[in-house]
């Protein structure tokens, strides 16, 4: 992308592996600029997450090079950095009071056909994997 604006963030050639060598990220390239928006949409597991932690420093990329404001993570300290970004993180429970339509009757959001009102699968009242399970009511 050709711009007059600054980068906010850029990735150059990221890849962070846990301590027994798995890679999570691999060779991640980006580049954010001022004003622009990202939006990293994915599968669970597919390094969003990651992605996140190694911009605000809670993570350290094991190769390559993250930068904000051009400057590398590694180069800022961390609280400070950290003061400076802001990201959304949404879970399905995250604004349970919100609505979709689905059908002729609405549900909350996260809520599945298959589940009751919180969360619960009908009969047996345990979650699944990767289920959320909201208080009920007051």
């Amino acid at each position: 992308m050709t711009t007059d604006k600054k980068r906010a963030i850029e990735f150059r050639g990221v890849t962070f592996r846990l301590p027994g060598g798995r890679a999570l990220l691999s060779g991640l390239s980006l580049e954010v600029y001022q004003g622009e928006t990202l939006i990293l949409l994915g599968r669970s597991g597919c390094g969003k997450t990651t992605t996140l932690k190694l911009i605000n420093r809670l993570l350290d990329p094991t190769e390559g090079e993250v930068l904000v404001e051009e400057t590398p993570t590694t180069g800022w300290d961390p609280i400070r950095l950290r003061r400076r970004i802001g990201y959304v993180i949404q879970e399905i429970g995250l604004f349970p009071h919100w609505k979709r339509r689905r059908g002729p009757q609405a549900r909350r959001l996260g809520e599945r056909k298959d589940q009751g009102p919180h969360g619960r699968a009908p009969g047996n009242g345990r979650l699944g994997a990767g289920e959320i399970r909201r208080p009920p009511p007051a």
